[in-house]
């Protein structure tokens, strides 16, 4: 058990002092029947039907229902990455979420992570260890809140932090109340904690930049640059095909910089035309042309103390090439029909699908340029080079649109898995996204099945039957689907399957081996 300890406002600059705060063997004398109440039901919360993560934000909402501890905030300790990140929070924004980030020591919870201390501030004012990086107290009165910190250890391991504010509503309740309940919560949620720690670096998600799925050792490799020069301020050149998620690269990069505060600005340099790209990059003076009424600052001074993504650098002409690498050189600029120098202060990260070396041999993108982009190059891989992660984002897609057009699309069938898995993918993500969607606006029930995918995937799966659009082909598409999900859900047990689909055993062995279905695929082993 940690020691318990306090940081008063007072002793702030001095070092935390052993306090005689209630411990867990105290709790009856330190809180009342309604506290146990509290902790009762979370128990339940804990242990009911609700699943790891619902029951923890079950728990910390609670919290924040009943004591007024709001927000209540669960971080994780990543050890891959020797960091806290807030992993639930219920009452915050997925941006607060990705700016609660800390390093052992950092602030107050990074204190409380590092030597295993429990953290009570009556009062956030003067208090120079709290660091507020997530911004939800701006504007506020902070005298009018407190912040309880305690560690959330499974057996000898950290596992993370809970922490909490005690709004101004908390100020007639004796701070040992709140610590010792807090305390008892973080142990019931240990374990639960400790599951989902388990999976930090190995789920779905990259943990630091959830909106990139993959698993495969290519995305893996992607997701180690960006952590390596998030952190520099390198210009960063991003090459790879059209549609296999650059600009997420670009924003992952951003998010984990230390200009992750200031503003991220896209620009599509193909997308805007040759006569108003410069205007629209570096802005222009009041009467620089025609229609020019006022001055309006560009892209470059939008994004001052950010990141710019140049998207389709390749496509600049000749001379913002020129103005560019002044950019680069100077760190200044000169707005269009002016002659002053504007000091600019902005990370450029630029991405590509053209080969720039093949466009400096054909005389249309500059050397100097390509060198002074090309300082941290990542190349962010093509669909086809990373079909393990096919299945994990065709899921993510179904999921979403699923949502947002108010069906119930639970899953993919093994055939139509099997139909994405032999596509070659020229589009990438992208085209995946929108196959993924369009099926999922021609699903009639819960399942996409091969026949809700688009020709271009029929034709890609040689097993589908006689290659016309027949009715005979047609009816043994949907026949080998029905057989295929049967024995996927009954994890390949032929007598449960043929029992789903009102086969004897005898027939439902006639049609498996009729289409070639290896029913062992499906088996699992028992847990």
């Amino acid at each position: 058990m940690c020691h318990c300890q306090l940081i008063d406002t007072d002793l702030s600059l001095a070092p935390m002092t052993v306090a005689t705060e209630p411990r867990l063997g105290d709790l009856p004398a330190a809180t009342g029947l309604d506290d146990l109440s509290l902790l009762t039901a979370l128990a339940h919360r804990l242990d009911g039907p609700l699943g790891v993560t619902s029951g923890l934000d079950e728990v910390l909402r609670a919290l924040e229902r009943e004591r007024t501890l709001d927000p209540a905030v669960l971080l994780l300790f990543d050890r891959g990455h020797q960091q806290l990140v807030i992993d639930r929070a219920p009452s915050l924004s997925q941006t607060q979420r990705k700016r609660g980030r800390y390093a052992l020591g950092e602030g107050v919870v990074g204190q409380v992570a590092r030597d295993g201390t429990i953290a009570a501030l009556p009062s956030l004012a003067g208090a120079p260890a709290f660091l507020d990086r997530i911004g939800r107290r701006a504007g506020r009165d902070w005298s009018d809140y407190g912040f309880l910190a305690v560690p959330v250890q499974y057996g000898e391991e950290l596992v993370g932090v809970l922490a909490c504010d005690r709004r101004p509503e908390c100020k007639g309740r004796p701070l040992s109340e709140d610590l010792a309940l807090l305390e008892i919560a973080a142990r019931m949620i240990a374990p639960s904690a400790a599951a989902r720690q388990a999976r930090l670096g190995k789920g779905t998600e990259d943990q630091s930049h959830p909106r990139i799925l993959g698993r495969s050792k290519a995305i893996r490799g992607v997701m180690d640059a960006v952590r390596t020069v998030a952190q520099a301020e390198a210009t960063v050149l991003i090459l790879g095909e059209s549609g296999t998620g650059k600009e997420l690269v670009a924003d992952a990069i951003h998010r984990a910089s230390r200009r992750a505060e200031g503003p991220f600005v896209r620009v599509n340099c193909a997308a805007l035309p040759e006569g108003v790209l410069e205007s629209e990059l570096f802005g222009h003076e009041q009467g620089a042309f025609t229609g020019a009424m006022r001055q309006r600052i560009g892209r470059f001074e939008a994004a001052h103390g950010g990141t710019i993504f140049l998207d389709e650098i390749g496509d600049l002409p000749a001379p913002t090439q020129v103005a560019l690498l002044r950019i680069l050189q100077e760190r200044t600029l000169q707005r269009v029909g002016g002659n002053a120098e504007v000091d600019i202060d902005v990370r450029v990260i630029a991405a590509t699908h053209r080969d720039l070396p093949q466009a400096i041999a054909d005389g249309n993108f500059r050397e100097d340029l390509y060198y002074r982009l090309d300082v941290f190059p990542i190349r962010t891989p093509a669909l086809r080079d990373r079909r393990t992660d096919i299945p994990l984002l065709a899921d993510h897609f179904v999921e979403r649109y699923s949502r947002a057009s108010a069906k119930n699309v639970r899953r993919i069938s093994s055939r139509a898995i099997d139909m994405l898995m032999a596509y070659h993918w020229p589009g990438n993500v992208r085209e995946l996204e929108n196959c993924m969607e369009r099926a999922v606006l021609l699903c009639e029930d819960d399942v996409i099945h091969g026949r809700h995918l688009p020709p271009t995937l029929q034709i890609a799966d040689s097993n589908e039957g006689p290659t016309k659009g027949s009715l005979e082909s047609t009816l043994l598409a949907v026949e080998r689907d029905l057989i295929d999900d049967a024995l996927k859900v009954a994890r390949g047990n032929m007598a449960e399957a043929a029992r789903q689909l009102g086969l004897t055993e005898r027939k439902m062995g006639l049609r498996v081996r009729k289409h070639g279905i290896e029913p062992r695929r499906h088996r699992r082993p028992k847990s």
